[in-house]
């Protein structure tokens, strides 16, 4: 039983070894294809949409991959006359991809079914396109002024005009209390932030915050997001020269001028607090941003709606928070406590042993580079665990992953064995994570990781089954295109645990403790096995 058990896990290290491989080299040589813009890309009806540089006549272009190399192909070249058409801003409407593209023109609208014949210009009306935003099922773009789609053929219509001829440069931000909110300037460049319904009646100003040339580090509100019935952003909200001077500050507003406020001047004075990654984490927000007291460092909005300091990671300097996720109710970053370099910290939030009391303590993950920085980002969920971008300080930055206990974070590959493959813009499609990396021989190319419990032979029934819900709680079922023969679940002894004979419609485990657990699927078109996770 023991050699049993040792084979297995060489078995599993080495399948786990050969998860990670390239996709394909689509520029090929030693220059690099892929995209540095955001939001270059997007999942679609079991593929991956992404923008790649091919060659000098086709350049960055759309591009769309199953996982497979025959399967990684141009969809259209949207630039057009060897001029790169940067697709990017993704988004579904209408059952189809909506994005934009650049031409020698301008940035355009693009919709798309997937295939080269069925992507187009989207109803083409003279004016660029930049951002564009879904709601009540009509799609609203930026191109001057606020513009609206009513379905998918039809022409566009200005919701407004609020400048009578000047450019406002309206854009859509945020859905917050059931209409849209966009960012706009005046005729006199002053920041504002706008709400409509739709119509040009039900378009109103929320608040004017100033000449976005005198806010020269702010311009117009950015980073929204919703937290207890109210939408909070930063800008600088000096409307002035005359007025005292502030800088980028979280704002607050709950839809009215009145209720439009600064929430806190953190960086007192001309200072900018900068707040970024706005996240939701045990019904608080919390944020990072820079006080004249503390310098950069991880910050919430209390039940009181006051900005307090979650710890001071960094006593003597900044500890740089980035990269906020939450997960397991826990709240995970990269930080600089200034003795062990930017790694991974933890903040948990839990109940305390007397009544009513809650436990806060914030503390390092682990400290993956022992000499330095291990900068850890790009974090995404993946079949339970964490894979992001780190550097051990002896393979350079290569592509890591976690079951959130530090002794289960570990390298998944060394990818460039001689520098950094800087994995980076992780996207989960098709039940494989899609990167890009650079192994130092053909450049920065598409690569991917499958977990080791999809190794069968045909990806594709591993693709054409789902469990759900998953996690659960008493039951689950699955999903799948193949009749299911058998089901055979296992814990994570190998211990078989439970079986089922026949095709049901729920599969009841409420008897099992909680845990994680691996289904074998054994169908008519062979077997795979699948995680589950019994809460």
């Amino acid at each position: 039983m023991k050699k049993i058990t040792i084979l297995i896990a060489v078995m599993a290290i080495t399948i786990t070894k050969a998860q990670v491989s390239l996709v394909k080299d689509i520029h090929v040589g030693a220059a690099s294809s892929m995209s540095t813009y955001e939001n270059s890309r997007f999942e679609y009806n079991g593929h991956m949409y992404f923008a790649a540089y091919e060659d000098v006549t086709t350049r960055m272009e759309l591009w769309k991959t199953d996982g497979t190399t025959n399967g990684t192909t141009l969809v259209k070249n949207l630039g057009g006359n060897g001029y790169s058409g940067n697709p990017r801003d993704f988004l579904l409407w209408s059952n189809e991809m909506i994005l934009t593209a650049n031409r020698i023109t301008g940035y355009i609208g693009v919709r798309s079914d997937g295939t080269t014949a069925g992507t187009s210009e989207l109803n083409p009306n003279g004016n660029s396109i930049s951002k564009a935003m879904v709601y009540n099922n009509e799609l609203y773009v930026a191109r001057g002024e606020l513009y609206k789609y009513t379905s998918i053929n039809a022409s566009p219509s200005m919701v407004i005009d609020l400048t009578g001829g000047f450019a406002s440069f309206a854009s859509p931000v945020i859905v917050y209390g059931g209409e849209l909110y966009f960012t706009a300037l005046n005729q006199y460049s002053y920041a504002q932030i706008w709400k409509t319904n739709g119509t040009a009646q039900g378009t109103s100003l929320v608040k004017e915050f100033g000449e976005a040339t005198l806010n020269t580090n702010s311009g117009v509100p950015t980073n929204f997001k919703i937290h207890n019935g109210k939408l909070y952003f930063a800008v600088n909200g000096r409307a002035y020269a005359s007025d005292p001077a502030i800088g980028v500050e979280l704002w607050v507003t709950d839809g009215t001028t009145a209720g439009t406020v600064m929430v806190q001047d953190l960086n007192v004075g001309a200072g900018d607090s900068n707040p970024s990654d706005l996240t939701i984490y045990n019904d608080e927000l919390y944020f990072t941003a820079t006080s004249s007291a503390l310098g950069r460092e991880l910050f919430k909005v209390n039940s009181n709606g006051n900005i307090v300091n979650v710890f001071d990671i960094h006593p003597s300097g900044d500890s740089n928070p980035s990269s906020l996720f939450v997960d397991s109710n826990r709240l995970y970053y990269a930080a600089d406590d200034g003795t062990n370099g930017k790694e991974i910290w933890v903040t948990n939030t839990y109940s305390g042993a007397s009544r009513n009391t809650m436990v806060n303590t914030t503390e390092i993950f682990k400290d993956i580079n022992p000499t330095g920085d291990s900068n850890p980002s790009g974090f995404v969920k993946y079949f339970g665990e964490i894979y992001f971008s780190a550097n051990d300080g002896v393979n350079g930055q290569e592509l890591w992953k976690s079951d959130l206990t530090s002794s289960g974070t570990q390298m998944v590959d060394n990818i460039n064995l001689t520098g950094d493959s800087n994995p980076r813009d992780f996207m989960v499609a098709n039940n494989q994570i899609f990167f890009s990396a650079n192994n130092g021989v053909i450049g920065e190319e598409l690569y991917k990781y499958i977990d080791p419990s999809l190794s069968v032979n045909d990806l594709g029934l591993a693709n054409s089954m789902v469990i759900y819900p998953n996690p659960t709680t008493d039951n689950f079922s699955i999903r799948s295109n193949t009749p299911v023969n058998t089901i055979a679940i296992y814990n994570v002894q190998g211990k078989t645990v439970k079986t089922f004979n026949t095709n049901l419609e729920f599969y009841n485990i409420e008897e099992l403790t909680s845990g994680l657990y691996f289904i074998k699927i054994q169908t008519e078109n062979g077997t795979l096995t699948k995680k589950l996770i019994k809460k």
